[in-house]
């Protein structure tokens, strides 16, 4: 099967492509920790309000007597908060070591007046507004090629590869989530 002619894109648009996808996924992770959250941590109750839900559970606990001196067994309730239970999922990706291969192709001036950045970008570039444009690169990712010598053995190159390597790993509980946890830590009681 042919593989379909690749169209030309500005550089800034495969790089920047490359960027908002790692972006997504981070943002992905986050939004279901969120959910973990409130479909774990909180119920509804009857009026429609979240509430949050909690396990309790019952034990004998040994005290002295403030008159006796004695010590006496007393049957106490706990409850405790569920999200204080469970170790919530909290990865982030540290690295993203990405690597392509690009091949220019065509080149545009930027839009310029007399050589320059035009006005309604000027502010944009600030101090940096009399520097002259950049020129605007288009490229495609450069295909692998299988290269064959006469008498030489098989060479691959590695052009057209996009390596994405994403490393993972555990990281602080995000302060919001901290302050939750803090006080539905407060909020359990024993009776």
């Amino acid at each position: 099967m042919a593989s379909p002619e690749l169209q030309p894109q500005l550089v800034e648009q495969l790089l920047g492509s490359v960027l908002q996808t790692i972006v997504r996924a981070q943002g992905l992770m986050s939004s279901q920790v969120a959910e973990l959250v409130e479909k774990v941590g909180f119920e509804e109750t009857s009026d429609g309000k979240l509430e949050a839900r909690t396990f309790s559970f019952s034990f004998l606990r040994s005290e002295v007597d403030g008159v006796t001196g004695q010590v006496v067994q007393r049957q106490v309730t706990a409850t405790m908060p569920v999200l204080g239970l469970i170790n919530l999922p909290s990865l982030t990706i540290a690295e993203a070591d990405i690597s392509l291969d690009i091949r220019l192709v065509a080149q545009a001036p930027a839009a310029t007046q007399g050589g320059r950045i035009a006005a309604g970008r000027a502010a944009e570039r600030g101090a940096f507004s009399a520097l002259p444009n950049p020129l605007r690169l288009f490229g495609v990712l450069a295909p692998k090629r299988v290269v064959r010598g006469k008498d030489e053995p098989v060479v691959v190159e590695s052009s057209g590869t996009m390596r994405v390597t994403l490393k993972l790993r555990s990281q602080e509980t995000p302060l919001g989530l901290d302050k939750l946890l803090s006080v539905l830590d407060t909020s359990h009681h024993e009776a």
